[in-house]
């Protein structure tokens, strides 16, 4: 089996195969080194990852962007290269809790 490479920020692998079915997120871009969550909202399944500048969610059939909220209107701390919290899903909402004590 041939490992998978890919240089992104969340990719989809078969399970049976070993390949990636879709990948999202810039190559050039910092990742965050957090961990995704699903999560089903209305009809849909998502997948939430917290990226270097925002929250993101992503279809988690198609890997496609459903939204992303930048960090830039409420974070003004961007000297970190990192940007590891975690997420809790519940009753509808994506919540996510970060900081930086100096």
């Amino acid at each position: 089996m041939q490992p998978v490479i890919c240089r992104a920020s969340v990719v989809a692998l078969d399970k049976n195969a070993g390949r990636a079915v879709w990948s999202y997120g810039e190559p050039t871009k910092a990742s965050a080194h957090g961990n995704p969550i699903a999560a089903e909202y209305k009809d849909d399944r998502l997948i939430s990852q917290i990226l270097r500048d925002c929250a993101a969610a992503i279809d988690a059939k198609t890997g496609k962007l459903l939204w992303r909220d930048l960090f830039d209107e409420y974070c003004k701390d961007r000297k970190r290269l990192v940007n590891a919290n975690v997420q809790l899903y519940f009753n509808g909402v994506i919540h996510t809790a970060g900081g930086l004590l100096s």
